[in-house]
Order: C-alpha cells, then sequence, then structure tokens
C-alpha cells in the first residue's frame, strides 16, 4: 500500500493510518480526515479507493497541524472582529459625549484587542478595569445624560442616519421591489398566456376530432338504417349512391350484415319482403329484374367473395336466396290465412252456443 497524499510506498514509511478501519485517531477519526483531505486539498478519498485509503503518520501530522492553526485563526479573527466592533463603537460615544459638553479631551480605550493571549495578567487586570469604568460612565442613555444634545449632533456623528437618506433608501427599495414584482407578474402572465394558446389549441384539435367521428358515426348510422331495403326508390338511391361515392362503409356494413349465418341465410336483412315479393334475379316470369342493379350486385358479390368465389356462383346464390325467401313469405301468408280461419271459426262456435 502507499500513502493517498504524498504517493510513498509502504517500505518508506514507518506507520501508517487507515481512514475507515483505525479507530485510535487522538483528534478526529477517519471519516473526518478523509473529509478534511476533501476540504483542504481537494482530494476525495472513498472506502473503496482503488489508489489507497491510508496516509502515512507524516501526512497525517501535517494535516493535524494545519486544521489546529486554521481553527485557531479562525478563532483569533472572530475574537478581533468583535473587539474591533465594541471598541469602535466606545469610541463614536466617548466623542460624541466630549463634543457636547465642551470637554475637549480625548479618552483612550485600551487597546485589549491588541494584546496577545499570553500577556502578562497584570496587563490584562489593568485593561479589563479601564474598560469596567468606563462602561460605568455610560450605562445610562446618552441624551439623558446631557440637556443640550439633539438629533441632529447625533446624525451629524454619523451615528444615526439622516432622515432623507433613511426616505430615499426606501424609496429606492420599494422601487426595487415594485420593479421585481412587475418583472415577476409579467414573466407570469406570458406563462399564462403561453399555455392558455396550447390549451386553446389542443382543444380545437380535440373538437375537429370529435366532428370528424361523429360524422363518421352518422354516416354510419345512415348506411345501417338502409338495409333491409324495403322499396324500388330505395334500391335506386342505393345504385346511384354506390356509382358515384366511395362504397367501402357500405361494404363494411354488408359484411356485418352477412357475417353470421352467410350470405344465403341473411339475404332478407340485406332485402325487404316487399322487393323479395316483387323481384328475381333475371326478371322472369313478371317479376322485376334485380340483376339491372348492377352496383348493388357488385357490393353484395365482394362481401359474400368468401362463400362465392366466382359471379356465376354469386348468381346462383341469389336465386335461390329469392326462392327460399319466396317460399318463407308464402309459407307465413298461409299460417296466416289458416290462423285467421281458425279465429273465425272458433268466433262462429262461440255464437252459436249463445242462445
Amino acid at each position: 500500500m502507499i500513502c493517498r497524499l504524498c504517493l510513498k510506498d509502504s517500505a518508506s514509511i514507518a506507520s501508517v493510518v487507515k481512514l475507515f478501519h483505525n479507530s485510535d485517531l487522538n483528534i478526529i477519526e477517519g471519516l473526518e480526515v478523509a473529509r478534511l483531505i476533501k476540504k483542504y486539498l481537494e482530494i476525495e478519498v472513498t472506502h473503496d479507493d482503488v489508489i489507497s485509503t491510508m496516509i502515512c503518520t507524516e501526512c497525517h501530522g501535517h494535516l493535524k497541524e494545519f486544521h489546529k492553526f486554521r481553527r485557531n485563526v479562525e478563532e483569533r479573527q472572530c475574537t478581533l472582529r468583535s473587539d474591533f466592533l465594541q471598541i469602535q463603537v466606545k469610541e463614536e460615544t466617548t466623542n460624541l459625549i466630549a463634543s457636547n459638553n465642551g470637554n475637549d479631551c480625548d479618552r483612550i480605550i485600551p487597546d485589549t484587542w491588541g494584546m496577545e493571549e499570553d500577556a502578562p495578567d497584570y496587563q490584562m487586570d489593568i485593561a479589563k478595569s479601564e474598560l469596567d469604568e468606563e462602561k460605568a460612565e455610560n450605562d445610562q442613555p446618552i441624551f439623558l445624560q446631557t440637556s443640550d444634545m439633539n438629533t441632529n449632533s447625533a446624525v451629524d456623528k454619523g451615528i444615526f442616519p439622516n432622515d432623507n437618506d433613511l426616505t430615499g433608501a426606501m424609496a429606492t427599495m420599494l422601487k426595487c421591489i415594485q420593479k421585481h414584482i412587475e418583472g415577476q407578474t409579467q414573466a407570469l402572465r406570458r406563462e399564462i398566456h403561453s399555455q392558455h394558446q396550447f390549451v386553446v389549441n389542443e382543444l380545437f384539435e380535440i373538437k375537429m376530432c370529435l366532428t370528424e367521428l361523429m360524422d363518421k358515426n352518422e354516416e354510419k348510422k345512415k348506411i345501417v338504417k338502409l338495409f333491409p331495403i324495403e322499396t324500388l326508390e330505395s334500391m335506386a338511391e342505393l345504385e346511384h349512391t354506390l356509382r358515384t361515392k366511395d362504397s367501402n362503409e357500405l361494404l363494411e356494413t354488408v359484411k356485418k350484415i352477412i357475417k353470421r349465418g352467410g350470405f344465403l341465410k341473411n339475404f332478407r336483412n340485406l332485402l325487404g319482403d316487399n322487393i323479395i315479393k316483387d323481384f328475381n334475379f333475371d326478371g322472369s316470369q313478371g317479376k322485376k329484374s334485380f340483376k339491372s342493379f348492377e352496383n348493388i350486385n357488385d357490393l353484395f358479390f365482394a362481401a359474400a367473395e368468401s362463400e362465392c368465389e366466382t359471379f356465376d356462383a354469386y348468381k346462383e346464390s341469389v336465386k335461390r336466396a329469392f326462392k327460399l325467401g319466396k317460399n318463407k313469405l308464402y309459407k307465413a301468408k298461409c299460417i296466416e290465412i289458416k290462423q285467421r280461419e281458425t279465429n273465425n271459426a272458433a268466433k262462429e262456435d262461440s255464437n252459436a252456443d249463445c242462445p
């Protein structure tokens, strides 16, 4: 292993300090040592450092001494600032009292803050005694000690700021605050306007999409309502629509109608009873011709393409569908007539039984 700071190898190091494993340090533990190394030397040592997690005792001693030195300097400087501030205030107060009383003698404040900590005790005692006497003289408010003291003299001495200066400073501060608030308000307004515009644009896009979906839905509803076709006028209208417009929606609708059960079984869901009764495919036997509606036949053939591979097969399916449809209508008509006759006979028997 080598020292992480001086990079000397273990052969030339008398002893080492493990940063993350040693608990016998005199001043700071290993983690604190690592923190100070980072603070003072800008070298970050971690517990898994690939170079080394140890430092030699020589580097450790230098680090301890520097830490002590810096802490001592900081304490002395803090004491210096505190003492200097107190002495400066006392000097200004003393000068103010002397000028108001007409006393031109200058008072001397003991320079205790300039003494070293290892100064003789008698010097420190003298300085403290003089400071205590000075404090006793100035314990009462200075404006109650003199009858002719006024605020202007304090202002002239620089102890209290002039009212005009305070007013100007407050006005400047208020202007700065007002300017800052106005800037923040303008930025907020711009942000709100930007977000509002974004929301408006998004709502417009949503509205357009919804309108398009509603139009498509209405179109689908209209298409669904076409079936089953009940009248010749509806047949002619659908034929014209297929000739002039896109038939994709109509094709999908027809496919959905014949999806369950097939084309033959759902033929009556495409053409109503009146059309089945009045039409056949070729227009023979006094019936109207269904094959004359070419576009409708093309639509039905495209929808039933999985069942009818050729158009001839489609024609046979349509002929059979017309035949089955007519038979069902005839059978339903016969049942209706028979039911009516049965009801009439029952009614006559009921009337005959009555006295």
